[in-house]
């Protein structure tokens, strides 16, 4: 079994059923039986909610500004938020993959980001050095080398418009960061990019279009 479906199987383990359902109404009465013939658990559900709300402070102010760590922040935001109003059933279609990033504390019930380190490199550098022929194809290269559990932060700022990417439209993107970490056998890995735009141009002046959505929600789109 994949290491990212053995950690959402732990984090889904005796999640709440849907609500509104028959499972939901019957679960939410036991609880509360439990409730009322054990009161110290309140108590208990309060001082782990305090230290959820401690953790995440700290961890969502604590930064050096970087791109990759505000956006991972951003993150740990949705996914607590959601998770402590609305229930873990909420978590977005992107939690598949950002999970890997967060560790989930049971019985606080809070995500939480794993340890991070920050690095500043040449992005152009780096483009040249994977595609010459000093790096050689190994198949276990990044288990050797990239640590388990730890983000790795990259930071590209001195050669930005070094290396562009060009869309299928002709814009032009540019890679401002990456962040990356390892969870036993998988690597994950979240960049930051966007448009390289002309002197004196602004978002504004550009044409945005759903040629692309998705044909499933098209209909949903129009409603909004």
């Amino acid at each position: 079994m994949k290491n990212s479906r053995i950690r959402m199987n732990d984090i889904f383990k005796d999640v709440l059923p849907p609500t509104g359902s028959k499972q939901y109404k019957e679960t939410i009465e036991r609880l509360s039986e439990q409730d009322k013939k054990y009161p110290q658990i309140q108590k208990i559900i309060r001082e782990n909610l305090k230290k959820a709300q401690r953790s995440f402070e700290a961890q969502y102010q604590s930064h050096c500004g970087l791109l990759t760590e505000l956006s991972l922040r951003h993150y740990l935001r949705e996914f607590n938020i959601r998770a402590w109003e609305h229930g873990l059933r909420s978590m977005p279609v992107m939690f598949n993959i950002m999970e890997a990033f967060f560790r989930y504390r049971k019985p606080e019930m809070y995500f939480e980001l794993i340890e991070e380190e920050l690095y500043k490199l040449s992005y152009y550098d780096f483009v040249n050095f994977v595609t010459s022929n000093e790096l050689t194809d190994k198949p276990k290269l990044i288990k050797e080398h990239l640590p388990e559990d730890l983000i790795f932060h990259f930071r590209f700022d001195k050669d930005l418009k070094s290396v562009r990417y060009s869309t299928p439209k002709g814009d032009k993107l540019i890679i401002a960061g990456a962040s990356i970490i390892r969870r036993g056998h998988e690597a994950t890995v979240m960049l930051i990019a966007g448009r390289n735009i002309k002197p004196g141009e602004t978002l504004s002046s550009y044409n945005y279009d759903l040629d692309l959505a998705d044909p499933e929600k098209v209909e949903l789109l129009k409603k909004f």
